[in-house]
């Protein structure tokens, strides 16, 4: 009986190493590769996985960033915070003409190929909303947030 469980016992840890070969802690390593080919003077990164991606929080230049790959190894999206400072002029100036009674609370940019925009979380004394840049219209409603 020994045998049989400590024979299932390796069958199971050899199936499951084939199974998680070319993976460290679940993240893949082509993703891992290409995190450091396309950000090879990162630092204090972290990972964590999802269902369709792996997410790596790093720093760069004194910026915190968030870099969001695909099972082989494709930069999905490129993520960080940003100060209003840093919004193009017409996308401020919409913020402060159409939301001048509200506060920003998060702001931050989102690249991708197949867009560049701008989430913004502004708050007044009667809740929070989240907006979304359109590169063609401006800000847009993303979320309510109660």
């Amino acid at each position: 009986m020994k045998k049989i469980i400590l024979t299932w016992a390796v069958m199971l840890t050899v199936g499951l190493a084939t199974v998680f070969a070319g993976e460290r802690d679940g993240i893949s390593e082509n993703a891992i590769a290409a995190f450091k080919n396309d950000f090879s003077s990162a630092k204090n990164v972290t990972w964590q996985t999802s269902r369709n991606y792996f997410k790596a929080k790093f720093s760069l230049n004194n910026k915190v960033m968030y870099a969001f790959y695909n099972y082989h190894g494709d930069l999905v999206a490129l993520v960080h915070h940003i100060l209003s400072t840093d919004l193009p002029q017409d996308l401020s100036d919409q913020l402060k003409k159409d939301y001048g009674n509200y506060w920003i609370t998060d702001l931050f940019e989102l690249k991708s190929d197949e867009q560049h925009v701008y989430y913004v979380t502004i708050e007044n004394a009667d809740g929070a909303i989240v907006l979304k840049s359109d590169e063609r219209t401006g800000w847009g409603l993303y979320k309510r947030i109660k």
